[in-house]
């Protein structure tokens, strides 16, 4: 029984590291396919934001049924940046997810360790500049939320019981616009 209870606690602080370092490797892959998907939006013309979020929506707190989805497309707003640089025919995304770790306890380890215990400033500049936040608490909980302060509003509607601890996840694509090949006359006699 002693030996029970002095290892107990070790395994299971144990399983719960591997459980989340693999939910982190999970959501890195989640987040460099949205690089892909809006380096790939960007070069069609349509919108990258839009595609980087639909395709981070997965990683969004909250309960991941359909019913939830549009919630989740917008948290996934909130949490989620992108960047399209233009290079001549190159086209590159630069996103950035702030991944809201879900294992209670190391969650918390996760954040002080990685973050230094500190909220990025972007993730509060990219959430305070946004302006649909009062839409988002209204599809949240019903109520309409105040603007003054969007960071608290958002951190206190966050679906859930866990406290929020974000973890920014980064991802860079490149792809090149192809260009019109045109055959002439000359370039196929031999």
């Amino acid at each position: 029984m002693v030996e029970f209870v002095i290892v107990f606690p070790v395994l299971l602080l144990f399983f719960l590291v591997i459980l989340q370092t693999t939910m982190l490797f999970n959501a890195r892959q989640l987040v460099h396919y949205a690089a892909f998907y809006a380096a790939r939006a960007a070069i069609v013309g349509a919108s990258a934001q839009t595609a980087a979020e639909v395709a981070c929506a997965p990683l969004a707190p909250g309960p991941n049924n359909m019913v939830a989805f549009p919630v989740k497309v917008g948290l996934s707003n909130l949490l989620t940046t992108v960047e399209v640089e233009e290079n001549g025919d190159d086209i590159t995304a630069n996103v950035v997810h702030y991944y809201a770790m879900r294992i209670p306890l190391v969650n918390k380890i996760f954040f002080e360790i990685f973050t230094e215990g500190t909220l990025p400033q972007d993730l509060l500049n990219h959430i305070n500049s946004l302006s649909q936040l009062a839409g988002l608490s209204t599809v949240l909980d019903g109520t309409a939320a105040t603007i003054d302060q969007p960071w608290d509003a958002l951190k206190t509607r966050l679906p859930g019981d866990f406290p929020f601890y974000p973890l920014p996840i980064r991802a860079r694509m490149t792809l090149t616009r192809e260009r019109e090949f045109r055959a002439t006359p000359d370039c196929c006699q031999t």
